[in-house]
């Protein structure tokens, strides 16, 4: 997806590991462009009818500066196979690539 540099952006958010509650489990979201990166603070995730969206103030995109921004999610997963009880999955999407105006 392409945007452009200046507005503020909404994307929904969809977890999916089996055993992964939203809701129930701990995750973190990074937001990354070449070396820079930005953790998303969980007040930025709104719930809406049940599904969850990730809403980014124009200001907080604008730190990442154009180009393309990749998504980084780190799910805690229960797994009692795992001394912590926890097993973590990470996965890295492109979001969108900001454009200048």
């Amino acid at each position: 997806m392409s945007v452009w540099q200046g507005g503020d952006l909404k994307f929904l958010v969809e977890i999916t590991a089996e055993g992964f509650d939203i809701k129930r489990d701990d995750y973190r979201i990074v937001l990354k462009r070449g070396n820079k990166e930005i953790e998303v603070a969980k007040s930025a995730i709104v719930e809406n009818e049940g599904e969850y969206f990730l809403c980014l103030e124009k200001e907080v995109i604008a730190e990442l500066g154009t180009g393309d921004i990749y998504v980084v999610t780190y799910a805690e997963v229960p797994d009692s196979d795992f001394s912590d009880s926890f097993r973590t999955e990470v996965d890295k999407q492109l979001l969108c690539t900001i454009n200048r105006v």
